[in-house]
């Protein structure tokens, strides 16, 4: 209807319909500089993440099997990720039930029976899927897969790679063979 008006109080600014092009040049440079600001931060956060990626530090929540610490240090406040004690075992166990040829959909069971939740605020009894994608995380030997590359990191491994290989090669003839026995 023409009689929008959009304030800017910090920048001493009205803009409308009649703005003056000064007002507008104004309007518009605002935008450039908020434009520069949203990707300077973006580009910030990524050079964090990369540095984090390149000392063996993943850069978010630990995966479940792990939990995130945070300690202090000389008046230094650390992260960490450490084995969680509470469900590790069942990570391994996952593991070793999958070595013995057990579906997905029954180490779920298993887990699930013997207590395993989740490391959420709502601990929800982990599911078949959520245990396919565990078993497909290379975090657990040893590396971090992120953003479509793999770095070593500086964790405590909860498996042998060697273990994870062999999960790997049951995945695929499993998903190839369409043989699936509990």
């Amino acid at each position: 209807n023409g009689n929008t008006e959009l304030h800017f109080p910090s920048d001493n600014l009205v803009f409308h319909k009649h703005s003056p092009a000064a007002d507008k040049t104004r309007l518009g440079m605002g935008m450039v500089f908020g434009e520069y600001y949203s990707a300077a931060i973006s580009d910030n956060v990524k050079r964090k993440i990369e540095q984090k990626l390149s000392v063996g530090e993943w850069p978010g929540k630990a995966c479940i099997g792990y939990k995130n610490i945070k300690y202090t240090v000389d008046g230094n406040e650390l992260k960490n990720i450490i084995p969680d004690p509470d469900r590790k075992d069942y990570i391994i166990k996952a593991f070793e039930l999958r070595l013995d040829g057990k579906s997905y959909r029954t180490i779920a069971k298993i887990l699930r029976k013997e207590g395993l939740r989740s490391n959420t605020k709502q601990q929800k009894p982990v599911g078949q899927s959520q245990i396919e994608k565990k078993k497909k995380n290379p975090f657990y030997y040893g590396v971090m897969k992120y953003d479509g590359g793999l770095h070593p990191h500086k964790y405590e491994p909860l498996i042998k790679k060697e273990v994870f290989d062999v999960v790997q090669i049951i995945n695929d003839r499993r998903t190839h063979d369409r043989t699936k026995t509990d």
